[in-house]
């Protein structure tokens, strides 16, 4: 049960910086840049090709260091921008502060598109399938649910500071879940 509760919370980075970025930070940049939808949309096709050659990336990388050591450098490395990720969502000031918050936010959740497989010999060979596909749809229902309303809600009281909310708690299952798996 362990090794599914790691591999739940390793998903729930992925899922959750995927709602951040595309979601969230859709509404930021038609509020705060008042961009048009053509250029919200290009934008996040830059983020989407920059995040395919990070993960080509991390998988020359995997080659040298063992994938479990980068995501807990990655994930050690992400801690220390967050504390700051509310601030600069308040004061983007143009496309290219918006780019670098975008990459920033999408650091951790690229290499763990692949780094999930390491959980999977953790669990039993005749029941992999079933396991995996239940815990991957109750992850993206739970985070997608959570998150979004969650966030709207907390966004309103605090601000972009609800993302502490999202990413602290996060960060830290994270460190725990790469913790049991090595």
């Amino acid at each position: 049960i362990k090794a599914l509760l790691a591999y739940f919370l390793i998903r729930l980075v992925v899922t959750a910086s995927f709602y951040v970025l595309y979601i969230y930070m859709t509404g930021v940049m038609k509020n705060s840049l008042k961009l048009t939808p053509e250029e919200i949309i290009n934008q996040n096709m830059i983020v989407l090709v920059v995040m395919t050659f990070g993960l080509l990336f991390f998988m020359q990388l995997v080659k040298k260091y063992h994938p479990i050591k980068i995501a807990r450098t990655l994930a050690i490395m992400f801690a220390c921008f967050v504390p700051f990720i509310p601030w600069w969502v308040g004061n983007i000031s143009g496309m290219v502060s918006l780019s670098c918050l975008q990459f920033v936010m999408l650091f951790l959740a690229v290499y763990l598109i692949g780094m999930e497989m390491t959980c999977y010999k953790h669990l039993p060979v005749n029941r992999r399938f079933t396991l995996l596909a239940t815990t991957f749809g109750t992850v993206s229902a739970f985070a997608s649910v959570t998150i979004s309303f969650g966030l709207v809600m907390l966004s309103e009281y605090l601000g972009h500071y609800a993302l502490w909310f999202v990413y602290v708690p996060i960060i830290i299952g994270f460190l725990w879940a790469t913790g049991y798996i090595k």
